[in-house]
């Protein structure tokens, strides 16, 4: 907020209510009578009915009343901004209806430049009125989830392209998210340990931050193909016994040398870390697929794993389809989490932990009681981080029969559809934003309150 010649200036709402105003320069709609033709363009004066100019002067309202210097500012351009929601939903609604009476089957209409540049502006003028209203943003979104509800878009292509595959579209959802979770949580298996190695040791700290970023730069596709007969050969020729032999093998020594007669726990730590980090890593594609089977309810995938078969017929794991994708998205994943947990445990202060060794803490207490209170809200940045990653990233695994929603994403691409394009596309942003406002939540809830 800012003082322009005695007039108190809410510069963010004016800011959204220009840009609201600006969206009449670009095409509002776009009608294709099917998928091969370019289609027309609608600009503002091309529409029918009045609500597309009471949208407009809403808008410019909206921009003025935050030159208004007023207690009631932020109930009136609340008021606006739900109004401008409601005009443009009628705009959009009748108007399609309008277009594809009598258009045939194959009609699409869509939103174009103009609707998307006030999308932006509904965000921004949001953000600004909710500087002076507290329950400006929950109202804004209310308004804009009942115009979904209340079918207002149910015309537009890309209502049309989901009915088409609705049949599927929730099958794909689920792929989807628990490819990005499964791989999210490996690489906290393994990221974790990794990072504390690094922290413990210094001489190591090199090879594991210059390893994970060295990962991060391989292409996603010429990952996909290196891993393809490693993974075809591990299906073929690896049991589930041998996998589990590992897994207990290194659990084992990993006890053993923590209870070997060294002097100072420090010293034992940075071993038992790496026999964790190589276990982990060994066992990989098990781990992955195991978590994978269980977010996706895959009761005989589960189940399968107990069978001392082949992991190709027992557990899927196949040169394609879930097992590349999820070692590919571990491996993405690692970077944020492994430099988040280290640059986290590197901010504790000395004095935190001598105060705690003072107190007669051992290192295990030293680390549960003093570090990872202070390192957890970076480590959860990290997480947050590799989690968004994981859902972008997860849509290329289609690319190799993985499924997700990558899977919508081409299919519109071969067909020439935008519309499914966003059916594919929309569900993945969402996703993502809300999975990062659940950990930001959590991040501050954890976090302790001398650091907030």
């Amino acid at each position: 907020m800012t003082e322009t010649r005695g007039l108190k200036l809410n510069a963010i709402t004016v800011l959204g209510g220009a840009i609201g105003v600006l969206s009449a320069s670009l095409p509002w709609l776009l009608f294709r009578p099917n998928r091969l033709v370019q289609g027309d363009a609608l600009a503002v004066w091309q529409l029918s009915g009045p609500w597309h100019w009471l949208a407009l002067v809403a808008w410019a309202l909206i921009g003025l009343s935050g030159l208004w210097r007023s207690s009631l500012r932020g109930y009136v351009g609340t008021a606006l901004l739900v109004g401008a929601i409601a005009a443009i939903a009628l705009t959009i609604s009748s108007n399609a209806a309008l277009l594809l009476s009598g258009a045939g089957e194959f009609a699409r209409v869509s939103v174009s430049g103009g609707v998307w540049l006030m999308l932006l502006a509904i965000y921004i003028a949001a953000f600004g009125v909710g500087t002076e209203m507290k329950f400006a943003a929950p109202m804004v979104l209310l308004a804009l989830l009942a115009t979904f509800v209340l079918g207002a878009y149910s015309r537009l292509g890309p209502a049309v392209e989901y009915a088409a595959v609705s049949d599927t579209f929730f099958t794909e959802l689920l792929r989807h998210f628990a490819l990005s979770i499964a791989a999210v949580i490996v690489a906290v298996v393994i990221g974790v340990p990794l990072a504390l190695l690094a922290v413990r040791n210094s001489r190591l700290e090199g090879l594991v931050l210059g390893g994970a970023g060295l990962l991060q730069t391989i292409p996603s596709l010429a990952l996909f193909g290196v891993l393809l007969a490693p993974l075809a050969w591990v299906g073929r020729s690896v049991s589930v016994g041998a996998v589990l032999a590992i897994i207990v093998i290194g659990a084992l020594l990993s006890f053993a040398i923590s209870r070997l007669p060294v002097s100072g726990l420090s010293g034992v730590l940075p071993v038992r870390f790496a026999l964790v980090g190589v276990t982990a890593l060994v066992a990989l594609p098990m781990l992955a697929v195991l978590i994978y089977n269980a977010l996706i309810g895959n009761l005989g995938g589960l189940a399968a794993f107990v069978q001392p078969a082949a992991l190709l017929s027992s557990a899927g794991i196949r040169g394609i389809g879930a097992a590349p994708a999820l070692v590919a998205l571990t491996i993405y994943a690692l970077l944020p989490i492994v430099v988040n947990t280290f640059v986290g445990m590197k901010s504790v202060p000395e004095g935190v932990i001598d105060a705690a060794k003072g107190m007669g803490m051992n290192q295990r207490q030293v680390f549960l009681r003093a570090e990872l209170p202070i390192a957890i809200p970076a480590m959860l940045t990290g997480l947050r981080g590799a989690t968004v990653l994981s859902f972008g990233l997860t849509t290329v695994a289609a690319l190799i029969g993985g499924g997700g929603l990558g899977f919508f994403i081409l299919r519109g691409v071969d067909a020439n559809a935008p519309d499914l394009i966003l059916v594919g596309a929309a569900p993945i942003v969402i996703l993502a934003l809300v999975i990062d406002a659940l950990l930001r939540a959590l991040s501050a809830v954890v976090t302790p309150k001398g650091l907030r």
